[in-house]
């Protein structure tokens, strides 16, 4: 009995590892492709992390889709030239089908205060200050203004909500062309996001703009 005992742990043992194994395996490969289907989609992007949430990826792939996957990525460019440093995605209900698609993607992204002054040039000076950035001139002509961000038809938008120039208030309706065109240009230059989503939430912070975008059954293979 003790010999039956002892033979049936182990073989327990051994097949409890080999579905470990079998599990780790399979983790890592449905991660892999979906990494892959992402790079794909985001041209330019400078790397993709995967992981599968939710329990054991096995029993989800017996059903055909992924409860939930967290997907980060690093250096996102944007249409216009500029780029994101960290996304971090949270899809649900992911096929495991090609084409893969997601039912819910939350993306989020902060867009720096050190980006939006590299856009903008060393001509100007950027700090967030309470829901707004304030923008001040570093050269002779001393102008500052307080810049209000908001989304309209689902994009970024840069209102300017004060200007002060030589330390007189400026009519909105007054503001100098040049001023306007350096802020569309920054808006501009987020152009159409990755994966068709569309931007939800935006909110000034110490370190810049916390970008929140969405979207609903968003296809992740690349057409």
């Amino acid at each position: 009995m003790k010999k039956f005992l002892i033979g049936f742990l182990v073989s327990a043992l051994v097949l409890l590892g080999l579905a470990f194994a079998g599990e780790r395996v399979a983790a890592a490969t449905v991660a892999h492709r979906i990494s892959a289907a992402v790079t794909d989609a985001v041209p330019g992007v400078g790397s993709v992390s995967t992981s599968i949430e939710d329990g054991l990826v096995a029993p989800q792939l017996a059903k055909g889709s992924l409860s939930h996957v967290k997907v980060d990525m690093t250096d996102v460019p944007l249409q216009g030239g500029m780029a994101l440093s960290a996304v971090n995605v949270d899809l649900t209900n992911v096929s495991t089908a090609s084409p893969r698609t997601a039912q819910r993607v939350v993306a989020r992204a902060t867009l720096t205060t050190d980006q939006i002054q590299k856009f903008l040039g060393d001509a100007w000076k950027v700090t967030p200050t309470g829901d707004s950035l304030a923008i001040a001139t570093t050269g002779v002509l001393p102008i500052t203004g307080t810049v209000q961000p908001v989304i309209e038809a689902g994009k970024l938008n840069l209102n300017l909500t004060a200007v002060t120039i030589l330390g007189v208030h400026v009519d909105p309706a007054n503001i100098p062309s040049g001023i306007k065109d350096r802020l569309n240009g920054l808006t501009s230059g987020f152009g159409a996001l990755p994966l068709g989503l569309n931007l939800s939430s935006v909110a000034v912070t110490p370190a810049g703009v916390d970008l929140i975008a969405d979207g609903s059954n968003v296809t992740l293979d690349k057409g």
